[in-house]
C-alpha cells in the first residue's frame, strides 16, 4: 500500500532487526507490530526512546492482537498511535501524513513535503 504511494519501505523480520535497520538507515517513520519472535513492539519502543539517534523517530503501532495491559500503557505514555488490523488503506495513508504533519515532525519534514508530500520519507 505505501510502495503504490511513492513510500520506500525497509522491512524487518523481527523487532531486533528493525533496530539494527533503524540505527544503520536511520527511517522518517516505523510501522511497528506488538507482536513480534524475539522482541516485541512494546521493548522496541521502549529501547528507541532510550536511544537519542532513535528518540524522534515516529512510530504508528499496527496490531491485531488483544493489546496487554503494559503494551497500551506504553502507547500512552509515549503517544504511540495504534491501527487495529484490518485496517483500511485510507487509515493507514491518513496515520502516517499525520505522524509526517503532528509535533516535532512537521518541522523536521515540511522542506521535503513542500516539493513532493507523496514521497516524503521512509517507512521501515
Amino acid at each position: 500500500q505505501l510502495h503504490k504511494q511513492g513510500y520506500r519501505v525497509i522491512t524487518a523480520g523481527n523487532g531486533a532487526e528493525a533496530l539494527a535497520v533503524m540505527e544503520s538507515q536511520q527511517p522518517d517513520l516505523l510501522l511497528l507490530d506488538l507482536i513480534m519472535p524475539e522482541m516485541d513492539g512494546a521493548k522496541v519502543i521502549l529501547k528507541m526512546k532510550s536511544e537519542k539517534s532513535m528518540t524522534r523517530i515516529p512510530i504508528i503501532v499496527i496490531s491485531g492482537a488483544h493489546m496487554s495491559r503494559t503494551s497500551a500503557e506504553i502507547l500512552q505514555n509515549f503517544s504511540v498511535p495504534a491501527l487495529r488490523k484490518p485496517w483500511k488503506e485510507s487509515d493507514l495513508l491518513d496515520s502516517v501524513e499525520e505522524a509526517f504533519l503532528g509535533g516535532s515532525a512537521f518541522s523536521r519534514y515540511a522542506p521535503m513535503r513542500a516539493e513532493n508530500p507523496a514521497r516524503s520519507g521512509e517507512v521501515s
